[in-house]
């Protein structure tokens, strides 16, 4: 059995940040942003629990679709199944 990850402090999620790190809301996973390349330089992110979110505000997507501004409709979230795979 596994212990889920719990949150971390604001200032803990700060930190973090600058090395491109942040919890998934769901399960509080720890999950790290690739450096900005061909396929790699788009906040919307997918756990692989399944949450959707923006890696920039963090804040949960509703049926895969975003609730921020942050990222234009031009992406979208990779699904779960292919993040699974990888």
């Amino acid at each position: 059995s596994t212990v889920p990850a719990s949150p971390v402090s604001p200032r803990t999620q700060e930190v973090l940040a600058r090395y491109g790190i942040r919890q998934c809301p769901q399960c509080h996973v720890m999950i790290q942003k690739q450096a900005d390349g061909l396929f790699t330089g788009c906040d919307k992110m997918t756990c692989r629990c399944g949450c959707m979110f923006c890696f920039k505000c963090g804040r949960e997507a509703r049926g895969g679709v975003a609730r921020c501004r942050c990222v234009g409709p031009q992406h979208s979230y990779i699904p779960r199944s292919a993040v699974l795979s990888n």
